[in-house]
């Protein structure tokens, strides 16, 4: 009998360890100390994406694009300036919706490019607008010039401790 309750708990705990990979729950990053949900952090991540695609281009840097936008609004803007983003994303995020009917990662290339002139542009768009479009591309811009790739290949950048010439004629 007590073979059997042995053999029973053995074949569920290996059942157990066999399944317990398939029940972990997606990783979401956490976005400590930011007032948005996590739509708004995807249409974040979709928008400082398309102001500048690099597609194929071998960017490597040690953090994604949203992730330096994120770290940058936490750690480099004052709380005034972080809930004037913020309501600055929400007030994008209807603007997308009540003119085009679809988030932002479906809208087309000219329908993005309609959603840019309109930003762009400055008149008619409330200052959490122009917050949020300023920083968001300032931002992405200071991510993809700090990266090796843009240093090595667009500006003579020499790395850390550069070159040394022992013998210099005086």
């Amino acid at each position: 009998m007590k073979r059997r309750k042995v053999l029973q708990y053995m074949v569920v705990g290996a059942a157990g360890v066999t399944l317990w990979p398939a029940c972990k729950v997606a990783e979401t990053k956490s976005f400590d100390g930011l007032d948005l949900s996590t739509d708004q952090i995807d249409l974040l991540d979709q928008f400082v994406t398309a102001i500048l695609p690099a597609d194929g281009l071998p960017i490597e840097t040690p953090e994604s694009r949203l992730d330096f936008v994120v770290t940058m609004l936490r750690d480099c803007t004052s709380p005034d300036e972080r809930r004037q983003f913020e309501n600055g994303v929400k007030e994008f995020q209807e603007y997308i919706r009540n003119n085009f009917q679809k988030p932002f990662g479906n809208l087309s290339q000219t329908d993005q490019e309609t959603a840019f002139i309109h930003l762009h542009e400055e008149e008619g768009i409330s200052e959490n607008l122009k917050t949020f479009y300023s920083r968001s591309r300032a931002w992405s811009i200071q991510h993809f010039t700090t990266s090796s790739y843009f240093l090595n290949t667009y500006t003579d950048f020499q790395f850390v401790p550069g070159h040394f010439y022992g013998c210099v004629a005086i």
